[in-house]
């Protein structure tokens, strides 16, 4: 209910409200046609051309299923027209301007308005208007005919004043070329983790504007300083005129700001715009001090509450009144970059942010657009849910990454909700660019409207102007080193002399970084391609010990479940079917995948995808769950040599747009991989986590973000054979865990702390196959309580773990919305996975290892659920002693006692297999 009252609320409080006349053109059935005619359809508008196509059946197949993605390319190489015919009466007609207003087309376009040419939209972010008093009658037409988007990239490719690389994606993305010449989603050409798909469309809503003598409040920009006893606002409020303007335009601008005890702060600003106006948008300036005791502050998700206080802006002259009301939040934030060492700078800049004057380490993940298709991105229920994801997930942060498209407003309102910092990159990624005139003013229109659009948003916390392209460019990604300067110049015009200039003039009070990754300030002082991109002493960078991790990840397959939606019985026969191939778009990335599961686990033939879809989801979580817990322990650590002091970790990527091999750890349909619920754990306020260097070194580690210390915890290090569930020996120590730091309380040999215990001796070159560590963090006044392991070896060296014979039973659902399970073992038992097929939801706790008889479990449900039907879906699965002795994978139906899936122990000739696929020749 309380979710429920909030949309209400930002509807009525984050929209316009105004009563300038406007007709929506979205009510009206518009007609669909392509080149040749032989398709004329009857379509809704806002839209796309394969949602179209396939609302009206033209479609037969889901363009997910199989490889449509590619028998579907017809649709991109088509022109399509969208045409509809609106009638206005004879009062709106004698207004003095009328503008049609698209706010957003997705590809390269030519408007038509009753055969009279009105312009061109050539960039699927921006806003367009045009100015139709001339030309609209009581019956009107209007045409929006888009070029296909291959065509459109070829041709300004060909046109262009010198190549301008890459020219194409990898073969394995099935995709297009050239996409770096269009202002569209750069994904949509194809991507590792997704299809090409390269929509058209009238993918948001399109109006008739009547305008008299008034305007219309568009955005709102606050910029906020903290003063000792005070917040000064500068709220700037831009108006869109009429583009023409007949006479003056005289009015006032009042501002009110709802506080506490219902107390308003307000203010006023008259204005006149007179004919002589050149721009069609007015910026009004004003200056509003609210007194601390007023407001509270706005903290990230883990770090306090989100308080939100409502400003609005109306416009009111003796003709019309227009309203815009917004919700903001009272902090501060910055990207600090100073000297870790005052008396070496040669030790560099630190890198992290700070709200509100706390250092915040930044945990969460990479976000991409929830969907391929433009209109599809923005569906309520799927951005609600992934944000509620992020922050039960203990995250604090997403990047909107710069391969995909600017979010809508409601997604950063529900990050001003949930305390989701955003690091927003603008959307260019993996390409040099070209810097023609008219690309440059396209892209300068496009940083104008969406910064003034997000501008207000507490959430976001830095801008950044592209992924990977100071990499690429340093790093001769595609081959640009014989031109390397010509392509630096281009580099500057493009993100330093066009971007961050347009974008510093809305918005000073954030930091903006050039590219990412990069050596932040370095890097400018470098002349914005610093000689090391990749330099661990500055900016955000990757493995082993950066400042700041800002993507790093790997691969795992989704369900079977999943796969099973969009691909046929003899697809999912093997990982070496055409189907599996197709939908692996990194290159080589089956033999990554495979390799690095055969360097800890005994690897399931290719023909059990069942068994290799759950290996690889255990590689996947524990994979990155021991990069973040490494990440996080360098928090509060400086070493001589001036690495260390992390503070950020952001795992790639977190969401999915169809069901294929990627670094997701939530799947298209909304299931959450075995990273997600691990993510739950790692990115906890205080762990604790242990690790073992190749000097055979134990090192524990407790790590808090909290802002406080915790006195008197309780951490318990129990040393289990793998074949008891009782312990060999069990040490404890109390201590005080520090606030905002990461501390080594212990640090010894394996050999001391394990092989010096008789049951746990091992061989002379695999100490710790015996025995392994099970790490526990308590303190009852906190209720803090954690555990983790240590398995020192890999996964199919350990000696003595038994076949777990494993009891689900379905306890209760109450609410119709949860349900309890109860777990019960009879030995040490790894990786338990618990699945309930096609049911949305997510469990309290899944992939766990169990040293201990039985435990509780929660499912979440998304939809109405009986205690009957989770028992019909519900298996668990288990990596046991068949699976390591004998590469079988025992799976616990619990309509059955057990099943098996017998494997190949020849797993050689399995790895030989893939190392042959056709692919990859």
């Amino acid at each position: 209910m309380k979710a429920i009252v909030w949309f209400i609320l930002c509807f009525i409080f984050v929209h316009n409200v105004q009563n300038i006349d406007i007709l929506s053109l979205d009510t009206f059935k518009w007609k669909l046609t392509n080149r040749n005619k032989n398709i004329e359809e009857q379509v809704n508008i806002p839209g796309g051309i394969y949602s179209d196509l396939n609302n009206k059946g033209i479609l037969n197949e889901s363009l997910y299923y199989r490889f449509n993605d590619v028998a579907y390319r017809w649709i991109a190489k088509e022109n399509w027209t969208y045409s509809v015919k609106f009638s206005i009466n004879e009062q709106d007609l004698n207004n003095k301007n009328k503008e049609l207003i698209f706010h957003g087309l997705d590809g390269h376009a030519t408007i038509y308005l009753n055969q009279h040419k009105i312009g061109k939209a050539i960039n699927s972010y921006v806003r367009y208007r045009f100015d139709v008093s001339e030309l609209i009658v009581q019956e009107n037409y209007l045409e929006i005919k888009f070029e296909s988007p291959i065509e459109s990239a070829n041709r300004l490719f060909k046109n262009a004043k010198h190549p301008v690389p890459p020219n194409c994606v990898p073969n394995e993305y099935n995709g297009e070329c050239h996409i770096n010449f269009l202002r569209r989603m750069p994904a949509s050409f194809g991507w590792d983790w997704g299809p090409a798909v390269p929509s058209v469309g009238i993918w948001k809503s399109a109006e008739l504007v009547y305008f008299q003598n008034d305007v219309i409040i568009r955005d709102i920009t606050v910029s906020m300083i903290s003063e000792s006893s005070t917040w000064k606002l500068l709220v700037k409020v831009f108006l869109d005129v009429p583009l023409r303007i007949l006479e003056s335009i005289k009015g006032q601008i009042f501002l009110t700001l709802f506080v506490k005890n219902n107390k308003t702060i307000t203010s006023s600003e008259q204005i006149n715009i007179s004919p002589n106006t050149k721009f069609h948008e007015v910026a009004i300036t004003s200056n509003i001090l609210v007194a601390k005791n007023l407001v509270e502050l706005w903290w990230p998700n883990g770090y306090g509450s989100q308080n939100l206080y409502q400003l609005s802006a109306t416009f009111k002259n003796e003709i019309n009144e227009n309203n815009k009301s917004i919700l903001i939040g009272f902090r501060t934030v910055e990207l600090i970059q100073k000297a870790v060492n005052e008396s070496n700078l040669e030790h560099g800049l630190t890198f992290y942010l700070s709200v509100n004057g706390v250092p915040i380490f930044a945990k969460g993940s990479n976000y991409i657009p929830s969907n391929i298709l433009p209109e599809k991105s923005y569906n309520t229920n799927t951005l609600q849910y992934l944000i509620e994801t992020a922050k039960i997930s203990h995250m604090n942060i997403l990047r909107i990454w710069g391969g995909g498209r600017y979010e809508s407003d409601e997604f950063y309102e529900l990050c001003d909700r949930n305390g989701i910092l955003i690091w927003q990159d603008m959307m260019f990624a993996c390409s040099m660019y070209p810097v023609d005139v008219e690309f440059l003013s396209s892209v300068t229109n496009e940083i104008n409207q969406q910064v003034r659009r997000l501008q207000f948003h507490p959430c976001i916390a830095l801008w950044a102007g592209n992924n990977e392209n100071e990499a690429a460019l340093r790093g001769n990604w595609y081959n640009t080193r014989s031109q390397f300067m010509l392509f630096k110049k281009e580099y500057i015009q493009l993100y330093v002399d066009t971007i961050k200039n347009t974008l510093l003039a809305i918005d000073t009070t954030r930091s903006f970084l050039i590219s990412s990754p990069t050596n932040g300030l370095k890097s400018e002082k470098e002349g914005y391609v610093s000689k090391n991109p990749y330099d661990d002493l500055y900016g955000d960078d990757v493995y082993p010990l950066p400042r700041f991790c800002s993507e790093y990840g790997f691969q795992s397959l989704p369900s079977l479940s999943s796969l099973q939606k969009v691909a046929t019985e003899e697809d999912l026969s093997s990982l070496n079917t055409e189907f599996m191939k197709h939908r692996q778009h990194l290159p080589l990335g089956y033999i990554y995948l495979v390799y690095m599961m055969f360097l800890q686990f005994s690897v399931p033939p290719i023909t059990d995808l069942n068994s290799i879809i759950y290996i690889s989801q255990i590689h996947q979580a524990m994979s990155v769950k021991l990069q973040t817990e490494w990440y996080r322990k360098w928090r509060s650590t400086l070493l001589p040599n001036g690495k260390g002091m992390t503070m950020g970790a952001m795992y790639w990527q977190l969401n999915d747009v169809w069901d294929a091999p990627s670094w997701s750890s939530i799947e298209f349909n909304g299931k959450w991989k075995m990273l997600q619920y691990y993510a739950v754990n790692f990115f906890s306020p205080v762990i604790i986590t242990a690790d073992m260097n190749l000097n055979k070194t134990i090192t524990v580690n407790v790590i808090s973000d909290l802002t406080n210390n915790i006195v008197d915890a309780e951490l318990r290090i129990e040393i289990y054979k793998w074949d008891s569930m009782i312990p060999v020996d069990t040490i404890s120590k109390i201590l005080t865990i520090e606030k905002e730091s990461g501390q080594t309380v212990i640090s010894t040999s394996v050999d001391e702390l394990i092989e010096s215990k008789p049951e746990c001796k091992s061989s002379e070159f695999h100490n710790g196959e015996k025995c392994f560590l099970r790490l526990t963090l308590n303190e009852s006044n906190t209720n803090l309580k954690y555990e983790n392991f240590l398995y020192p070896v890999s996964f199919k060296r350990i000696k003595g773990l038994q076949n777990c014979s494993i009891k689900a039973t379905v306890e209760s659902c109450s609410n119709s919305r949860q349900c309890i399970i109860d777990i019960k073992v009879d030995t040490i038992c790894l990786f338990i996975w618990l699945d309930v097929g096609d049911i949305p939801g997510y469990f309290s706790e899944n992939g766990f290892t169990m040293t201990y008889p039985s435990k509780k479990i929660l499912f979440n449900s998304r939809e109405n659920i009986t205690t009957t039907k989770l028992e019909k879906f519900l298996t668990v699965t288990v990596l046991d002693k068949k699976r390591l002795d004998s590469f079988t994978l025992m799976t616990i139906d619990t309509k059955q006692d057990s099943s098996m899936f017998e494997f190949s122990f020849k797993i050689l000739v399995e790895i030989i297999k893939i190392l042959t696929m056709d692919n990859f020749d």
